[in-house]
């Protein structure tokens, strides 16, 4: 049976006086019996396949900066 357990921790900000917004999170997650399909081959077969065990983590960012009140800018960044 295939098992999940994610962790994120993140925060949200506004700066400024509402002028700019800060969100940061930060996250980690392991699946067991991790069922994916496998493509490919000489006869491009697809297969049932099962993994033991898959880790990820990461961390994404992002910034939104009001310049005026017609103009606002913003910038992100994730890494996975």
């Amino acid at each position: 049976m295939q098992t999940n357990v994610s962790l994120e921790a993140g925060s949200k900000a506004d700066l400024f006086n509402d002028r700019a917004r800060l969100n940061m999170a930060l996250y980690r997650y392991e699946v067991d019996d991790l069922q994916v399909s496998a493509v490919g081959g000489a006869f491009n077969l697809i297969q049932l396949v099962n993994v033991d065990k898959v880790e990820g983590y990461g961390f994404e960012t992002d910034a939104e900066f009001m310049l005026s009140d017609y103009f606002t800018i913003s910038v992100g960044y994730s890494y996975h």
